[in-house]
């Protein structure tokens, strides 16, 4: 079994920059310390920022759900408080037979259908960007892959960071 000395084996070191004058200096700054063209990479990465809750219409479609859903709730919870004791003494003389389920369907209609309503619409309405954000903006990275030497890969690393790149964890895969 062959085994090979530390300095020959290959390692890789990663670089980003936010600009791309900047990698591209690096880049040349590392081919001209010695480190040869094949052995970087020059990688470019779009990335867009996660959309913030508050820039989304789910708190408004949150407080209309809870809204409408505590009536549509009320009202299927006295229908059926009313179908179960057969639309018994309906009108004024109800309020003389009122029942326990009487108050108690109609309040939990409400609860429910509030937290159902809400929830289908707050969730519907986290995807929904307000008019005046720009939440699409992609943002772009720049990255400089190294592979060489342990010398090479720390000559790299300098160089990468006296260009005002940030020094990734070595052997990305």
């Amino acid at each position: 079994m062959s085994q090979q000395s530390a300095s020959t084996k290959l390692e890789s070191t990663w670089g980003k920059f936010s600009l791309k004058q900047a990698a591209e200096t690096a880049e040349t700054k590392l081919i001209e310390a010695g480190i040869e063209p094949a052995k970087i990479t020059f990688e470019t990465e779009d990335y867009s920022q996660p959309i913030r809750l508050e820039n989304t219409e789910a708190i408004a479609n949150l407080k209309t759900g809870a809204i409408t859903g505590a009536v549509l709730g009320a009202l299927a919870g006295l229908t059926i408080s009313l179908a179960m004791t057969d639309f018994a003494n309906l009108g004024l003389a109800a309020l003389n037979n009122f029942q326990t389920i009487h108050y108690f369907a109609p309040i939990m209609g409400a609860i429910v259908g509030s937290v159902g309503i809400s929830l289908i619409l707050g969730l519907s309405g986290a995807s929904i960007a307000k008019d005046n954000t720009d939440n699409n903006s992609s943002l772009r990275r720049y990255s400089l892959v190294v592979k060489g030497t342990n010398e090479e890969i720390t000559l790299a690393k300098e160089i990468i960071v006296r260009q005002g790149g940030i020094v990734e964890q070595a052997d990305r895969r």
